[in-house]
């Protein structure tokens, strides 16, 4: 390969129990390299509301805000929200 050719590989995986959600993803392109994993519970089935914790480490990032190595917390909370076919009232998924 010459010096501007990349591959980029990309894995992910995830493993449900109930409301509790164990997920991990790894990606590599060329000499940077990324891998997250994170636990998360369902706070709220109907209108899938969930807090996750997780860790996020990369290396060889060429980014204007991140540096070129490091390991940072995620925290966070997501919901997902969605209309029925045809009507404009919202009503569960």
């Amino acid at each position: 390969f010459g010096t501007e050719e990349a591959w980029r590989v990309e894995a992910t995986g995830q493993w449900t129990r109930d409301r509790l959600s164990v997920k991990a993803r790894t990606a590599s392109a060329a000499k940077w390299r990324a891998g997250e994993c994170w636990i998360g519970w369902t706070l709220q089935q109907t209108w899938p509301l969930r807090a996750s914790l997780g860790v996020e480490v990369w290396q060889g990032a060429h980014h204007p805000w991140l540096p070129a190595q490091g390991t940072r917390l995620r925290v966070g909370v997501s919901h997902r929200m969605g209309m029925t076919p045809g009507s404009t009232t919202f009503e569960a998924p």
